[in-house]
């Protein structure tokens, strides 16, 4: 049925502040359908000379999260995002891509990392 509890969690990573609304908007719509909760990560630059930092917003303690990206290039978003869950509590991290490029090295990447599947 429709209140039958979903995902234990869904995570949403958001490159690009630019399109944050637009991305926010789409993973709600998701995350309804799926009667599971949200979390949100965006990747934002506190200098131009400085490294993008990835900052999260939610609660992943314990929870089985999905990271749903628009591209994966070399996946280096993906698996940084799954890291950066795992560190923070989660149980399991899934990905889930629209446009897998998969470029060298993203395969050896997501086998390092904290993925345990992707789904493009």
């Amino acid at each position: 049925g429709r209140h039958q509890k979903g995902l234990d969690f869904i995570v949403h990573w958001t490159p690009w502040m630019k399109n944050l609304m637009n991305s926010i908007h789409l993973t709600q719509g998701m995350a309804k359908m799926l009667c599971s909760p949200l979390a949100i990560f965006s990747r934002q630059r506190r200098r131009a000379t400085e490294k993008s930092e990835v900052d999260l917003v939610g609660e992943v303690q314990g929870k089985t999260c999905v990271v749903v990206d628009d591209i994966a290039d070399t996946a280096e978003t993906l698996c940084q995002a799954a890291d950066k869950l795992k560190a923070r509590g989660a149980s399991a991290v899934l990905g889930v891509v629209v446009h897998g490029i998969l470029s060298d090295p993203a395969c050896e990447s997501i086998m390092k990392s904290q993925l345990e599947t992707v789904f493009v």
